[in-house]
């Protein structure tokens, strides 16, 4: 069993799968104090809390590698053991 789900993502002969590695979970002011540039979207806020919807921020690896040329804006994935999906 993957470790990810990916929605949307069809597995393509000679494609990548869908397995993502790592994942670290951070404060708010993470990219800030790491010198951390955002390509797109928003970082973490206040708002993002234990009870409110989840997010993710996605590096362009992960980026181009299962989403090529669209926009990675709203797609969702669904890390090993969560119930729910994460924007």
């Amino acid at each position: 069993m993957n470790d990810t789900e990916i929605e949307g993502f069809v597995y393509k002969e000679g494609g990548p799968i869908q397995n993502v590695d790592f994942y670290q979970s951070v404060s708010k002011d993470y990219f800030a104090t790491m010198g951390i540039g955002l390509m797109d979207g928003r970082l973490f806020e206040s708002r993002d809390v234990r009870d409110a919807p989840e997010v993710a921020i996605v590096n362009k690896t992960m980026a181009i590698t299962f989403w090529p040329g669209q926009n990675v804006l709203g797609r969702r994935v669904r890390p090993s053991g969560n119930k729910t999906w994460c924007t």
